[in-house]
């Protein structure tokens, strides 16, 4: 850890210089630690994109006063600082070692693409930035192909959706066997960390998960939504199959979670086959979603050792 830890004292010395030249009235390391103490803090009941008001006065007085460059550096340095201030004692959940050990690899992945992203990756609007900042304020868990929302939860509109005898279906596995609608990890994906985006992938993903689980037992269970969790998904694209066959084995439950433009977007971004048939009226994407109650996730786990990896 001792060459990661001066890796990220060197590119926050580095960054701070250019920001210094950039913002000569400003006492670099005090703003800084401000404006980390205020992005790292979230309520328990918040999305992971809410940001303090107090974070946002800083961001818009050196946006106006020095410009959108130091902006973007500002946000560069509080990532760097996050990284110096990691602590899990910081979590909102209690972190097992499965867990925990992932960080130093998403430190390395955050610190080698800065040189790679364009300046405007690091806005305060840009999803892909506020997860990264996430991850290393414990907004989000990293567990190795995904993060998760520490404490999500489901929208009651979600039974209206399902139709007369599902939404009864989805009333009951909520009021009675769930007991509420919340707290559950919620699955995001990050376009950065698409490494692990694979069968195996997952497979260790929902271990790690367990291992958390085991470790909070306030927590319900995992929950996420997307256009890839569709069943019909799989009878055009094949291999991407494992995605819910592995849920299912494991008992997780599924609902229609409806369709709009940017679940179509999505869904037809990067294939040629869900494009070519949304086009010609054969396929409509929608979004779908699982959760996975506590007990068949860790059990999923416990019938499973060969795939921990």
């Amino acid at each position: 850890m001792t060459i990661l830890q001066d890796r990220v004292n060197n590119a926050f010395e580095k960054l701070a210089a250019g920001f210094s030249t950039a913002c000569p009235d400003v006492q670099v390391a005090e703003l800084v630690k401000d404006y980390a103490r205020y992005l790292s803090h979230l309520p328990i009941d918040a999305h992971f994109k809410w940001i303090d008001p107090e974070a946002l006065k800083i961001a818009a007085a050196i946006k106006e006063k020095h410009g959108i460059t130091a902006y973007y550096m500002l946000n560069k340095l509080v990532l760097i600082r996050m990284m110096e201030d990691w602590n899990p004692d910081r979590s909102p959940v209690k972190l097992p070692p499965s867990i925990t050990g992932l960080y130093p690899g998403q430190f390395e992945r955050i610190l080698d693409q800065m040189a790679e992203n364009e300046d405007g990756y690091y806005d305060l609007s840009n999803d892909p930035f506020m997860k990264d900042m996430g991850i290393l304020c414990f907004r989000l868990i990293t567990h190795g192909s995904r993060l998760m929302e520490p404490y999500s939860g489901m929208s009651r509109k979600t039974l209206l959706r399902q139709g007369l005898a599902g939404g009864l279906k989805a009333a009951w596995f909520f009021y009675v066997r769930m007991k509420g609608f919340k707290p559950f990890f919620e699955n995001h994906t990050h376009p950065k960390m698409l490494l692990e985006f694979n069968a195996e992938g997952f497979a260790k993903s929902y271990h790690r998960i367990a291992d958390t689980l085991a470790l909070n037992p306030e927590i319900k269970g995992l929950m996420g939504g997307a256009w890839f969790l569709d069943p019909v998904v799989p009878t055009m694209n094949p291999h991407l199959s494992y995605i819910r066959d592995v849920l299912l084995e494991g008992g997780a439950e599924f609902f229609y979670g409806g369709t709009d433009q940017g679940v179509i977007n999505s869904a037809t971004a990067t294939s040629k086959t869900r494009r070519r048939m949304y086009e010609e009226g054969k396929y409509m994407p929608a979004a779908y979603f699982f959760v996975w109650p506590r007990e068949n996730l860790i059990q999923w786990s416990k019938d499973h050792p060969e795939l921990r990896g």
